[in-house]
């Protein structure tokens, strides 16, 4: 999913990146981005302790670990992304420069840089690898950046052509896929490497792209299908951040350990509470915005003399 959300992120910047100076664009993608990120890098934090406010509060008092976690996202599985996602947008100009320079020989030179580093990753893991890499390497833009390059590139190729030829290849596109995560699977469980650098998914992130578009554009006829779209496009980041505390106190459970029907189990309760979660956070914040925004000019109009 990583990868995937990466090449997105490529993709959907370039719609609206053009459109503001980059600074402006930085400072936008800041105020989104890190507000949210810190506040549930310092929750996963407390939720480590055990929710031991002392323990937390000695944490918190220690600026190289404040820092650490911070710039690693490592309090938990998933933060990493937020991390590598901000390094995009740091590099987006001269990497928005360079795409538009030369498109191709942007998308080779990206796919060999975070093949190699990827590939010795996979080396790495299975023994075969006579040196250390260096310490979180994996977490710096050349590791992922064709991800997120390929996602500028795909920007530029016609928009309506794009969506008509996956649509008629939508089956194929489907059935290939569902093979190819069968295979990934296997080879997966076969070499106990789950994480997700992995060279195989430099094929499947694309794959899934053009599948997804495919499926949508048979899909988006049928009712309701947009609403619910837009539901989970709007609570996407929520789901994101919250999900993985809901996992953990849900494992506390045993029905959750009980083979493939618990783990099926398990991915539909998390992502009902975690989707209700995000919904209520967002009534919160909304409303917390409606009460600053009512507040604000009675408090200018009571300081006029």
């Amino acid at each position: 999913s990583v990868p995937l959300f990466l090449l997105l992120s490529g993709f959907s910047l370039e719609q609206t990146g053009r459109q503001v100076p980059y600074l402006t664009f930085l400072r936008t993608r800041s105020a989104r981005v890190l507000p949210p990120y810190l506040g549930w890098v310092l929750l996963y934090a407390l939720a480590n302790t055990g929710f031991d406010l002392h323990t937390w509060g000695g944490q918190l008092g220690n600026p190289p670990w404040l820092l650490r976690e911070l710039l690693t996202g490592q309090g938990a599985p998933h933060l990493y992304f937020i991390p590598i996602l901000f390094q995009c947008y740091l590099l987006y100009p001269l990497l928005r420069r360079w795409v538009n320079r030369a498109p191709v020989q942007s998308a080779a030179w990206a796919l060999m840089v975070t093949f190699l580093l990827q590939g010795g990753y996979l080396l790495h893991d299975l023994e075969l690898l006579p040196f250390s890499l260096p310490a979180h390497l994996w977490m710096l833009f050349p590791t992922w950046s064709f991800y997120f390059v390929a996602g500028m590139c795909l920007q530029r190729l016609d928009r309506s052509h794009l969506r008509v030829q996956c649509k008629k290849a939508a089956l194929p596109l489907l059935l290939i896929s569902a093979v190819f995560a069968c295979l990934y699977c296997a080879l997966s469980h076969r070499l106990s490497i789950l994480h997700a650098i992995r060279p195989a998914l430099l094929a499947a992130t694309l794959l899934a792209f053009f599948c997804g578009i495919g499926v949508w554009e048979w899909l988006r006829a049928c009712p309701g299908a947009g609403r619910v779209v837009s539901f989970f496009s709007r609570h996407a980041m929520g789901i994101y951040y919250n999900h993985v505390l809901v996992i953990y106190y849900l494992r506390q459970f045993p029905r959750f350990h009980l083979g493939m029907s618990g783990m099926l189990l398990l991915f539909a309760a998390t992502l009902c509470l975690s989707t209700g979660i995000a919904v209520l956070l967002s009534l919160v914040w909304h409303g917390v915005r409606h009460i600053t925004a009512n507040v604000r000019p009675h408090d200018r109009n009571s300081r006029q003399p």
